[in-house]
């Protein structure tokens, strides 16, 4: 499995290109534009923020590759990523 996070600047899709070149599995992309989940083929999307231009994607091959989910505190709110191989 190959993981590979990258920082885009707010445009991650003017550089998505580039990032295909990895061939990752998964992608965990910083400082991402809120994107529809369908956005890039073969890939499930999950994107998170307070700002819809400023925000945190993880990109995981394989549709219905894995499940989000969100654990809320009074404090903060957290995110499990788990593969459906696992439930």
């Amino acid at each position: 499995m190959e993981l590979q996070p990258a920082t885009c600047n707010l445009q991650y899709a003017k550089k998505s290109k580039q990032l295909d070149s990895f061939n990752a599995d998964v992608l965990i992309i910083q400082e991402c534009e809120s994107l529809p989940s369908d956005y890039k083929p073969g890939y499930q999307l999950f994107w998170v923020g307070n700002n819809d231009k400023k925000g945190l994607a993880v990109l995981v091959r394989g549709a219905n590759s894995f499940i989000v989910k969100m654990k809320q505190t009074t404090l903060h709110i957290s995110y499990l990523f788990k593969p459906i191989s696992d439930f």
